[in-house]
Formats: C-alpha cells, structure tokens, sequence
C-alpha cells in the first residue's frame, strides 16, 4: 500500500503543476487583452507542430512572441 500513496502524491503534484501553468497562462492572458484597446491584435495559443505559442501580440510597433512559464 505504500506505493499507492506515492503513486497518488506523484500524480497529485503533477496536476498541481499542471493547474498553476494554466492559471499562470490565463492570468497573462487577460493582461495582455488590455492592449486590444491601443489597437493590438492579440493570438492565444496559436499551434506549432507539437507544441504551441502561448501569446502572439501583433501591434504597429511590432509583433511580439510572450511565453508563459509559472
């Protein structure tokens, strides 16, 4: 039965993790909506091959590339 409980705790620290990224990705997210009102076009999640680019905003005075790390 130990290895229950340690299979249990694994799993329950990767959904932690997992849990605290997304609110992290989100979070960042709704900063960045803001900048639609200076007339920025913003992409979320926008997929590339096997992974994908968390935030692409597009604006007059460049496109930039934000990564969420949490």
């Amino acid at each position: 039965f130990p290895i229950c409980g340690w299979l249990f705790y694994k799993r329950l620290y990767r959904f932690r993790r997992l849990k605290q990224g997304l609110e992290g990705e989100q979070s960042v997210g709704l900063f960045l909506e803001r900048l639609r009102a200076n007339g920025a076009l913003l992409l979320h999640d926008f997929p590339r091959g096997k992974a994908n680019i968390d935030h692409i905003v597009i604006h007059p005075s460049g496109v930039y590339v934000v990564e969420t790390k949490t």
